[in-house]
């Protein structure tokens, strides 16, 4: 997690006023307490045995992920070092920035906007509104590549707002190659208590927006509220990380 665990006021979900601008603050006011230093651990231990099941004798560098919402996520940093293709899309600019530097990435200067990229083509990230991107000609910001074979959705999902889900759910399902792995963390809390962010996503929830296209299944299950002073004082008793992958039917 990022050195300061303390949040402002979060405003309410139920009034999907979760806003661009709201993230963008919590990045240049240093308030981005999600963002995992060392990366995502229940990825890390089930990524290997996930792309071998599903992606059989495949390279790692014939595949590209792509990672929405992602900040600076290192989870990018480690998936492009290990050979993948890696696209993320983030709204705040500070991060993009963050990560090329961080991470000693040279930057292609020959790429315009709103894309950055890695001189060896293998690491880009878009910068602006996620619905704005796609990889359709019509789409205002045409993606680098025609299908993803990996989705990455840690904190992207869970920052929705209820009214935005649906449409979010479809560009995913939009971008995706038609072999894929889309990989997903998210969180099961008592949301009577504490109403996010980031919200809360059941397995029945990912059922009823991906359910008619996806086979779920469950991988894996961490202690979230362990070490993380702001969720217990919100009042919560219990609060688990959930990992599931999602395959086309």
């Amino acid at each position: 997690m990022g050195s300061n665990e303390e949040t402002p006021a979060a405003p309410s979900a139920a009034t999907n006023t979760l806003t661009l601008d709201y993230w963008e603050g919590r990045w240049t006011d240093n308030m981005s307490g999600w963002h995992e230093v060392e990366g995502n651990k229940l990825l890390w231990e089930n990524l290997d045995q996930l792309v071998e099941t599903n992606f059989p004798g495949v390279e790692k560098a014939s595949l590209k992920v792509f990672v929405p919402l992602c900040g600076k996520t290192y989870d990018m940093y480690r998936l492009y070092k290990e050979g993948y293709t890696v696209v993320g899309v983030e709204f705040a600019s500070q991060p993009i920035g963050e990560f090329f530097s961080e991470n000693s990435i040279e930057v292609n200067s020959e790429v315009s906007a709103p894309y950055t990229a890695s001189r060896d083509g293998r690491m880009t990230i878009g910068q602006g509104d996620l619905f704005t991107f796609g990889v359709d000609e019509s789409a205002e910001h045409k993606l680098p590549h025609d299908g993803y074979d990996i989705i990455w959705d840690r904190g992207s999902l869970v920052a929705m707002n209820a009214a935005d889900r649906s449409k979010y759910t479809q560009l995913m399902l939009s971008v995706l190659a038609p072999n894929f792995l889309y990989l997903i963390d998210v969180f099961d809390y008592d949301t009577s208590v504490y109403g996010g962010p980031p919200l809360a996503v059941s397995q029945q929830d990912l059922e009823g927006f991906f359910g008619s296209v996806c086979k779920i299944e469950h991988i894996a299950s961490a202690d979230y509220l362990k070490d993380r002073p702001r969720f217990q004082q919100k009042g919560l008793k219990e609060m688990t990380e959930q990992l599931y992958s999602m395959t086309r039917k």
